[in-house]
């Protein structure tokens, strides 16, 4: 099997924080190793500004597609997160598969919803992978193969009138993905290992905390 060309795709227009711009730098250096230890093909690091994450997303996933990659890893600039992650998500080779983040509120809910309940999912209490109803694209890593063929529009912002409000860019599209059978995981091993950067950073590390004091 020949190894993987990994396109790293940032929607960003904006300055980055500090916890991103480290872990950026971190993921770099680490993927420059899996290349010379020959675990990559090769990686390319994109960020693309524009004034919609819309448009911006649909950049570099062209780009990616046109250039012959075979997955994109998408990177959002208010995380902070392990290079370890990376490589639990690249391991588990399956097409869709997404780091679950803590939201930017408290009390902490989270990014990823179960299948039949679709209720928010606590990475901190599971392990391994899941196949889940939606997540976002905070950190996912997909395979390029499979949404070559899936036409645009592939990032609306759409009105969702069962929940009364709009419905993201990255929603729209893992929802597209699932209506061509494409079938979301979350990698609950690579979530715990990564922050949702806010006034401060959101972690499930936090969330047993809570349960702590809850509990005495």
């Amino acid at each position: 099997m020949a190894a993987p060309k990994i396109f790293v795709g940032i929607a960003s227009a904006r300055d980055w924080k500090l916890g991103f711009s480290t872990s950026m730098v971190h993921l770099t250096a680490h993927l420059c190793g899996l290349v010379y230890a020959k675990k990559l093909d090769n990686f390319a690091v994109r960020c693309q500004p524009a004034s919609l994450l819309s448009i911006s997303r649909d950049m570099l996933l062209q780009a990616a597609i046109d250039e012959g990659f075979t997955h994109i890893l998408w990177i959002d600039d208010d995380t902070k997160f392990s290079s370890e992650a990376f490589d639990s998500m690249l391991s588990r080779d399956v097409d869709y598969v997404a780091m679950n983040f803590c939201k930017r509120t408290l009390p902490l809910t989270f990014c990823a919803h179960e299948l039949g309940t679709l209720s928010p999912i606590d990475s901190g209490k599971r392990t391994g992978l899941e196949e889940v109803y939606q997540v976002g694209l905070g950190m996912a890593l997909i395979k390029l193969d499979c949404l070559r063929d899936i036409p645009k529009p592939r990032f609306e912002v759409k009105w969702n009138e069962l929940a009364g409000q709009y419905i993201g860019e990255d929603l729209y599209f893992c929802h597209l993905l699932k209506s061509k059978g494409v079938k979301l995981y979350v990698d609950h091993y690579a979530s715990v290992l990564a922050s949702h950067i806010g006034d401060y950073e959101y972690t499930f590390v936090q969330q047993v905390k809570v349960e702590e004091k809850e509990a005495a």
